[in-house]
This record gives C-alpha cells, structure tokens and sequence, in this order.
C-alpha cells in the first residue's frame, strides 16, 4: 500500500516524503500505544459492566450504559491480538511476511474486520438509543414503579434489536472481504482483496456496501444524536424557566399573605428584595430584621 491508494499521488515530493516519515513514525508506536489504551479500557468497562448491573441501578439509561460497555469491549478485546501481531511483532519485517500474512492470522484479519465493524456500529447506535431514551424522560418522566418496569422491558427489547440488526445489515459489508493467495519464493502468502476504493474500476457491489456503511453507522446515528440533543437541552431549558416562573409567582403569594396578617407599612421597602433574587428567603430576613 502507498500514497497513491489513498488519492495522495500528486503530491509532491517533499509532501510525500513528510507523510511517508510521519507514517513509519506512527506505525512503529501505534501497536504498543493501541494496546495500552485496550487493555485500560478493557479493565474500565468491565469495572462499568459490574457496577451498572447491580438490583438498584437497574434504570433505562443503566442498561443502555451496560450493553454500550459490552460493545466497547469485544471491539478491544479483539483489537489487542491484531495490534500484537501486525504492528508490534512483525510489522514491516518483508522476510517475515509469510508467518505476518499466514493463511490463520489473516482468517483473524478478516474476523476482526467484520467483529469490529459490526460492534462499532452497535456502540453508535447504542448512543442514538440513549439520547432518545433521555429525552422521553425528560419530556414524559415515569411516575410509578409500574410505569418504571415498563420501559425497563421496553430498553432491553430496543438493545436486542440493535444487536441483531446492526449484525444483520453488515452482512453484505462482511462477505466484501476476501482472502487471495500468492506465492513468494516457496512460501505461501494470504492478503486481502483490493477493493480499489477511490479509484477507476471499484464495483458498484463494493460502493453500494461502502455508502450503506457510511449511512448506516455514520451519518444516520449522527442526524438523530444531534436532533435529540437538541430537543434534549431546548426541553432542559423550557422546564428551568417553568421552575423560575413557579418560584416567582409562589414568592409573590408569601409576600401578599405576610401583608395581609403584619399590616407593616415597612413591609414595602422590602419588596425588591424577592424581585431581585426570586426567593421569599431573603424578604423574610428582612422583615425579621424590621421588627
């Protein structure tokens, strides 16, 4: 693989020089970096999976937060063994590429595409589910213990849909990936079908599973996270000013009741006192202060 797969051929050759440093540069770290960043996010989101599935936590959102975990973490556990062996032992070791390239490790290739794609793709549309479940408990908050169990049963039927479905869909973007042999010397080497994205002859089978992808577990779950959140804050911020309001008028009515028993004429230079800080508190204290 050079620059010239990735559209970068006309750079020139200062650029691609650059590029090509930054890229020996990083590939020498990213194996070792990457399983470091696995294995704490392997321990965090277990520690995550054994605290939200306790009796009292078990909430909508919690379970939505387990199952999101769960998908995080299959996605590293299978990332550690493909950065352990593509990157940190045998990367760019030419006279080793058929033990690198060997017919079992790139069946695990394959296997860690098509796993990873799949939950990485669960994980977002875990997210979606979790700002929609947000705003119907914002905007229609449960008010029994029956209504509770309800949605309770209601989320777990959402996480079995999107595991299922998001397996389902990318099906066609699984079977994509293809194994192709070769010989070099007398030895046997595996590599994965060129799809030639991005250049003249890619198949229409190919573009139709790559912008299936892109729609599925790109733009689509972005659309709809950046909708809820939205409707999210704006309902946030409609029930706040409900709040202000029912403080103001309550205080309002303090005012007009403690007139009515004191008959203290001194009673009205404390009046700006509950507009200015919208609490009967302070008006209180200040009468105490007055008698």
């Amino acid at each position: 693989m050079n620059l010239s797969d990735f559209g970068l051929g006309a750079l020139n050759l200062s650029t691609r020089s650059r590029l090509m440093m930054f890229n020996k540069t990083y590939a020498d770290a990213h194996g070792y970096v990457s399983v470091c960043v696995c294995v704490f996010g392997i321990v965090t989101n277990l520690f995550n999976v054994s605290v939200l599935t306790r009796k009292h936590m078990g909430t909508p959102v919690n379970q939505i937060l387990t199952w999101l975990a769960v998908s995080d973490l299959l996605t590293m556990v299978s990332y550690i063994p493909f950065a352990l062996h593509f990157y940190c032992q045998l990367h760019n070791r030419v006279e080793q590429l058929h033990e690198r390239n060997s017919h079992a490790w790139m069946s695990f290739l394959v296997f860690h595409i098509n796993i990873t794609s799949t939950t990485h793709t669960i994980s977002i549309w875990m997210c979606v589910t979790l700002a929609i479940i947000r705003y119907i408990h914002i905007t229609n908050p449960t008010k029994t213990n029956g209504f509770q169990l309800k949605r309770i049963q209601q989320t777990r039927i959402v996480i079995i849909i999107v595991y299922i479905s998001s397996a389902v869909v990318l099906i066609p973007n699984d079977l994509s990936n293809e194994l192709h042999e070769t010989l070099q010397g007398n030895k046997t080497i595996y590599y994965l079908e060129d799809l030639k994205l991005g250049r003249p002859g890619t198949e229409t089978t190919v573009l139709i599973n790559v912008w299936m992808y892109a729609m599925i577990a790109k733009l689509v779950p972005c659309l709809l996270m950046s909708i809820f959140g939205g409707l999210l804050v704006y309902n946030i911020h409609v029930k706040i000013r409900h709040r202000q309001k029912v403080l103001q008028i309550s205080g309002k009515s303090s005012i007009r009741l403690v007139r009515a028993f004191t008959h203290d004429k001194n009673v009205n230079s404390c009046d700006n006192v509950i507009y200015s800080n919208r609490t009967p508190t302070r008006y209180f204290n200040c009468l105490q202060r007055m008698h």
